[in-house]
């Protein structure tokens, strides 16, 4: 046997195998999805609110059918005060899926699920590839950075079969302590000189 044709073949197979691997690991990537913000960084004010979304990136997943997730934060600097949901499971808006919404401002805590109604075949045909799963009203408590947090993330396909895999990227909320625009003494001279002007020219009358 030729030994040169058996290195060449070998070093062929090699090839092959490592571009198989590469394709694998680029699919899986490319399919991975993502939970984020839509505001990595969001700031607000004590006794302000400010709402955040809940964004989902599918990749290269066909459609989500149903999740069940929940959100960190800290209690002491901010409370959830509301919870809506999006329409990225509603396709045609007709208002019939399961929402169920939990809030724990004293863990800090709050959870969303959803189920879809719609038939799997519009999810997948019709469903976009980033959208907003939920949004959340925050109400500054006290100034100070929360870090918002996913966990205990359960995800479904169109066909309500579970799948794995996904990313997320923390948001955060900064609470500032809201300025008090002090009066300049120049300004309060000016303005006390004013009112003894006005007063001055009405005796005079």
């Amino acid at each position: 046997m030729n030994i040169y044709w058996v290195k060449k073949n070998v070093n062929l197979v090699k090839k092959s195998m490592v571009t198989s691997t590469l394709l694998l690991l680029s699919a899986s990537a490319n399919a991975t999805p993502i939970f984020s913000f839509d505001a990595l960084h969001t700031t607000t004010n004590i006794g302000d609110s400010v709402t955040v979304d809940l964004i989902v990136s599918l990749g290269d997943l066909e459609a989500l059918g149903n999740y069940d997730l929940s959100i960190d934060f800290d209690p002491t600097m901010v409370n959830v005060t509301n919870i809506t949901f999006g329409s990225g499971l509603d396709i045609w808006g007709n208002g019939d899926n399961f929402t169920d919404s939990m809030i724990d401002n004293v863990l800090g805590r709050a959870n969303v699920a959803e189920i879809s109604n719609d038939f799997w075949w519009d999810l997948e045909d019709f469903q976009a590839n980033s959208f907003t799963l939920a949004s959340l009203s925050f109400h500054g408590l006290a100034a100070g950075e929360t870090q918002l947090a996913y966990r205990d993330e359960i995800l479904g396909d169109a066909h309500g079969l579970h799948f794995s895999g996904w990313a997320t990227k923390y948001g955060s909320i900064t609470v500032a302590q809201e300025s008090i625009s002090i009066p300049e003494p120049v300004s309060l001279i000016l303005f006390g000189l004013a009112i003894v002007g006005l007063r001055y020219s009405r005796f005079a009358r």
